[in-house]
């Protein structure tokens, strides 16, 4: 996910600080919350998220805020790797974020406690590559499966059955891996890797023309952009570039690569 700070509404300026909007990117996140407890908003709902949380694939925006200290380090997972790690179909995890206690995650329950007690950022890393190697061979994935979710986040104009051919599987047998893996088809997950490269452009744009990044992602023009900008992030692109403000640039979706470790 890509997080985006921003303002609070004018109701809660004395209480709050900022607000983080979390952008999908359809990968899946486990955080570990080592200060204090974050709030998320779920449409008129706030409701308070575990310390130990994992975040499935998603495709729509998300608010959370801090309620003190902040204190995170996670892990990114490929889109196609977290359901089959914990053995349950991609449907279960799409939009939900659980509590790590409740889902058959192979790591050990004192991990949290681990985090907490490490000397440094450097050291929890380690911690969790640990518990990750000793769990990674849980997996049992299709290589076919993974390069055509590649195919499918690198270029914004990638078409399904394309994908499926280069990949040496029928378009059935593609769709209906993404579907079990990820809980969504390959034709979503091309529009949410096309938006992240938006967003990622956004951040170093200066006063290039949207259009232009527009283009540049993928999009065949602004008003298409403008569709998937309302369907994720829930505003427009103009509202996002008035409100934007840096956050972290290392919370920014990755492009194709293995899991990520983020700790700070």
């Amino acid at each position: 996910m890509h997080y985006r700070e921003m303002a609070p509404p004018p109701e809660l300026r004395a209480l709050v600080h900022r607000i983080w909007r979390a952008m999908p990117d359809g990968r899946a996140e486990l955080i570990f919350n080592l200060g204090d407890p974050f709030e998320c908003r779920d449409g008129s709902a706030t409701r308070t998220q575990p310390r130990a949380l994992l975040v499935g694939p998603s495709r729509r925006a998300m608010e959370i805020r801090p309620t003190g200290s902040v204190d995170l380090v996670g892990v990114r997972f490929r889109p196609e790797s977290v359901s089959a790690w914990l053995r349950v179909g991609g449907g279960e995890l799409l939009g939900r974020a659980s509590a790590a206690g409740d889902l058959p995650i192979p790591l050990e329950r004192t991990l949290l406690e681990q985090l907490a007690e490490a000397p440094d950022a450097d050291s929890r890393v380690v911690l969790l590559r640990r518990q990750l190697a000793r769990a990674s061979g849980r997996a049992g994935l299709d290589p076919r499966l993974g390069a055509a979710v590649d195919m499918a986040l690198a270029d914004g104009r990638a078409r399904p059955a394309a994908i499926a051919r280069a990949v040496g599987m029928s378009y059935r047998q593609l769709s209906r891996c993404f579907q079990e893996r990820i809980g969504f088809g390959p034709k979503p997950l091309v529009r949410l890797g096309r938006f992240q490269r938006v967003l990622r452009a956004l951040e170093g744009s200066g006063r290039r023309p949207i259009a232009a990044v527009a283009a540049g992602a993928g999009y065949y023009d602004q008003a298409h952009l403008a569709r998937d900008f309302r369907l994720f992030a829930g505003v427009a692109p103009g509202r996002y570039l008035r409100e934007a403000r840096e956050l972290a640039r290392n919370f920014i979706a990755d492009g194709v690569g293995h899991p990520s470790l983020r700790s700070g």
